[in-house]
């Protein structure tokens, strides 16, 4: 007979006896503290991806285990005006949407020449990859405008900041938002990148302003970002948001 078969007969014969051999359970140094008392853990975190060769790293939703993607849809009112031509030889995009974060900036890959007239809004979207700093609240997008009809051409972005991922709901729209602010010149980018002051927000009598609203998507494997055709978008926007005929 075993010692553990000992001490189980001996617990049958005498109920409610402790024995010498007996230890009471391990329990972490944490256990007995409060399971709030930290806060809640994050629905999204900043995590490896496990197939990546070089460990690259992209925000992971804690609960479905995919992987983070923000998919904004830009709009204005068909009566704005807009450059006759997006692309120019002698300077190439005359529009473009641009992502900014703390150190850097990029290009979102949406084509100004794949907007879409849906009702009275001209529209287009774009996902890119959420990166680090959106969960702190510290990206945004920029719209870059070229206006071609004044020389030298002028040109102005509008800056959309995103608040931080926290616990956001995937596929859920946010509401249509305004630019907090512009920055006007080729260099404009630089001055945001830098940190400089910043120009104030477009006057609030714009009758045409841009409008700028984004939704987390999930994906199973991490991707490039991605910008719909304009068969694409329309086919989209006619099933989400079907116009009455």
């Amino acid at each position: 007979m075993t010692r553990r078969h000992f001490h189980g007969l001996l617990a049958l014969l005498l109920p409610g006896a402790a024995t010498a051999q007996e230890a009471p359970p391990r329990r972490g140094l944490l256990s007995g503290l409060p399971s709030g008392l930290f806060g809640p853990r994050p629905r999204w975190v900043w995590a490896e991806d496990p197939g990546s060769r070089h460990r690259l790293k992209h925000v992971q939703d804690r609960i479905s285990g995919d992987w983070a993607w923000r998919e904004c849809e830009l709009r204005v009112a068909a009566e704005r005006r807009l450059p006759a031509v997006f692309y120019r030889a002698d300077y190439g995009m005359l529009m473009s949407v641009d992502r900014f974060d703390r150190l850097a900036t990029g290009g979102t890959g949406m084509d100004p020449r794949q907007g879409v007239l849906h009702g009275p809004w001209r529209r287009w979207r774009f996902s890119v990859p959420v990166r680090q700093d959106d969960l702190k609240g510290q990206a945004a997008h920029a719209l870059k405008l070229v206006d071609e009809h004044v020389e030298p051409l002028r040109v102005t972005r509008w800056f959309f900041p995103h608040p931080p991922l926290v616990d956001d709901e995937p596929d859920v729209w946010g509401p249509w938002q305004r630019a907090s602010h512009e920055r006007d010149g080729a260099f404009g980018w630089w001055q945001e990148v830098q940190g400089e002051a910043r120009q104030p927000a477009p006057p609030p009598d714009d009758p045409h302003p841009f409008e700028l609203r984004c939704r987390i998507r999930l994906r199973n494997v991490p991707q490039p970002g991605h910008a719909p055709s304009a068969a694409e978008l329309r086919e989209l926007l006619q099933r989400e948001e079907p116009l009455q005929r």
